[in-house]
């Protein structure tokens, strides 16, 4: 399948290479750059590395395309023409907004662009792992398992920041402190890269007005310290709607399934959920507050499962998501 002029090895190689590099890139703590500084640095960036993979791709698709009748060739020439039309697509949104002042848009932009790089290039990899019987190296979490962490990390940021709980005006000034902090570390999670690129923009707003009130003045208003607050509790409100991705809900009714069978279909439920069960349950997390309630108690009876089960299980038997709004949603990514 190789010839004296290609080896799969070398490409496979370069596309490992190509990964990591972008992974640096992703990978830095950009809440303490400037953002006109960041989104100079970033926009090129972010398209060399869209171009460089194009080039590279071209003359392998040409290589290839002279044995294309081999299912797994047609199957890795199917995985570059995708590839292609996504990464043109992402320059071709970069070269539309590059003459805008929105910095965070910019900087949004370069990174979604980074994040298809490297989505792509495991993409190809694996499939020229497949191709020529090779050992693939890259790896990523598919949709489903995106969708968990990224719900998981919303919760976690529920918490920590007790939106539920608005502050009095006597404690707004403390709870904002600890907001600062919180949201510092959420920019330095592994999976703060694979937020939405609206989400971001909006993270980032929202840190910079955190930052404007707690660099303001002495004399201490809270009125607008509560307003700040009511923005930040949006905020986490609105990233509950991850909930309406349609892996998401999958998920959930393949879970809500199994733990329905698993408890309710013998002739007598067990007396404690199983452990395996129980982790399983722990994902259901941030989808029901009911269930999030019962998730909280150290001992899981199965007992006062039945009825938030299959009230969920009935809620998420009729719930769609209309293909228009899926497709929003991954074309913020």
């Amino acid at each position: 399948m190789s010839s004296p002029r290609f080896k799969a090895t070398t490409f496979q190689h370069a596309l490992i290479d190509l990964a990591r590099r972008v992974d640096i890139v992703r990978g830095y703590r950009y809440r303490d750059a400037e953002y006109a500084v960041l989104a100079q640095e970033l926009l090129p960036a972010a398209c060399e590395v869209c171009a460089e993979l194009l080039e590279q791709l071209e003359p392998v698709a040409a290589h290839y395309g002279q044995t294309e009748e081999d299912p797994h060739v047609h199957a890795l020439l199917d995985v570059f023409r995708v590839a292609r039309a996504e990464l043109l697509e992402r320059l071709r949104r970069i070269e539309e907004i590059c003459e805008s002042d929105d910095e965070l848009m910019l900087i949004s932009a370069a990174m979604a662009a980074l994040g298809t790089v490297r989505r792509v290039t495991i993409v190809v990899e694996n499939a020229l792992a497949v191709c020529e019987g090779l050992t693939a190296a890259l790896s990523c979490m598919d949709d489903a398992e995106r969708a968990l962490a990224l719900r998981r990390l919303f919760v976690e940021l529920g918490h920590k920041l007790n939106v539920h709980q608005p502050p009095d005006p006597e404690s707004v000034g403390q709870r904002l402190r600890a907001t600062a902090s919180v949201i510092a570390d959420l920019f330095g999670n592994n999976i703060y890269a694979e937020l939405r690129a609206s989400d971001r923009i909006q993270l980032h707003r929202l840190q910079e007005k955190l930052l404007g009130w707690l660099g303001g003045a002495d004399d201490f208003d809270p009125e607008p310290a509560l307003a700040l607050w009511g923005d930040l509790a949006t905020f986490v409100e609105l990233l509950g709607q991850i909930n309406s991705r349609q892996e998401l809900i999958e998920h959930d009714r393949s879970v809500l399934r199994d733990a329905t069978r698993e408890l309710f279909s013998g002739d007598a439920a067990p007396e404690v959920i199983p452990d395996r069960l129980a982790e399983m349950l722990a994902t259901l997390e941030g989808r029901d507050v009911e269930i999030d309630r019962l998730l909280r108690v150290p001992v899981l009876d199965p007992s006062k499962w039945r009825a938030p089960l299959e009230r969920l299980s009935h809620v998420l038997g009729s719930h769609d998501v209309s293909h228009e709004q899926q497709q929003a949603d991954v074309d913020e990514f």
